[in-house]
């Protein structure tokens, strides 16, 4: 609409006419309502007929939509023309005729819809190129997965097979649901589900690590039902197990804590300072990963901070409840 407003104020500008002149800004008035009734109502008719669009190749869609435009915007102003005459001479309609000046606004309309339509075309590219980009980007975060735990992880099964055979097989069905949703196709799932991939993870890990890792989990106020990137805690607790717990040989505590502030849920996933030279090789991948798949998913308005306090590494993430 503002697009049809200014086009109406160029077109009035290289006319000539006086702009001290009333009965000229008169004009520009009546012409900018009906530009502004035009392009409102092309819009409205072209939503409701957004589902035949759909259904036609773009070869058809694109001259119907131009054709629509052009047709209404000739409707609309033959009869404001008859309608003007008498209410409002200032416009200067009396002894014009109607239908060259309708045809006129007919084919400004056509140019406008078709730069517009260029315009949408062009955005709508670029929008679905993003969108492609950053869904690729996703699917390579999802799918990183570390070697080290796939190792632990049939090392620890495989010590099991023989002494506790059930046990073994629980470790292949949580290591099984893991991979299903770190190479799995979706990019979204509930917090609930999330939180159960974490437990699996955890319970692999207790196989390998025994008493060593203490888990402390306090969820009982999150938002269960909540849809997140999949896989988004779990590389955080996977982190904190890796350079918080198995290089220390007392083992220490991973925090997990979520719940609703507010419109925002806020995770937790704190473990003991790892000792100094004990850093294990990647230490920060795991944070950079989840930072950018936040920032794909929500934009700024989720993030993810990292803190030293009293002897423990923890890892604060908030993310919008809508």
């Amino acid at each position: 609409m503002a697009s049809a407003l200014a086009l109406v104020l160029v077109i009035l500008l290289a006319s000539g006419e006086d702009p001290r002149d009333v009965s000229a800004w008169i004009r520009f008035a009546g012409i900018a309502f009906l530009a502004s009734l035009i392009a409102l109502s092309a819009a409205l008719l072209l939503c409701r007929m957004r589902p035949l669009f759909l259904r036609l190749p773009a070869a058809a869609g694109v001259p119907l939509a131009l054709l629509t435009v052009a047709s209404l915007a000739f409707a609309e102003t033959l009869a404001a023309a008859w309608a003007a005459r008498e209410l409002i001479p200032e416009l200067g309609l009396n002894g014009r005729p109607v239908i060259p000046l309708a045809l006129r606004a007919a084919l400004l309309a056509l140019l406008g819809a078709a730069v517009a339509l260029r315009y949408f075309f062009v955005l709508e590219r670029w929008r679905a190129g993003v969108e492609s980009q950053a869904r690729a980007e996703m699917e390579a975060l999802q799918a990183r997965i570390h070697p080290h735990f796939l190792f632990n992880t049939m090392n620890s099964i495989a010590s099991l097979i023989a002494i506790d055979p059930e046990r073994a097989e629980r470790a292949v069905e949580d290591f099984s649901d893991l991979m299903r949703a770190a190479l799995g196709r979706r990019a979204s799932h509930s917090l609930g589900e999330e939180l159960e991939l974490v437990r699996r993870y955890l319970a692999i890990e207790q196989i390998r690590l025994g008493e060593r890792l203490i888990v402390r989990m306090s969820v009982e106020e999150a938002p269960l039902e909540l849809e997140i990137p999949a896989l988004l805690i779990q590389p955080l607790v996977e982190n904190a197990v890796l350079h918080g717990i198995q290089n220390r040989a007392e083992g220490g505590v991973v925090t997990i804590e979520a719940r609703r502030e507010g419109e925002r849920l806020r995770i937790l996933v704190s473990n003991p300072l790892p000792a100094k030279g004990n850093l294990v090789a990647g230490f920060g991948m795991a944070h950079e990963n989840v930072r950018r798949r936040l920032e794909l998913r929500y934009g700024r308005r989720a993030s993810l901070r990292a803190r030293e306090e009293a002897g423990y590494y923890a890892c604060e993430l908030s993310v919008p409840l809508t």
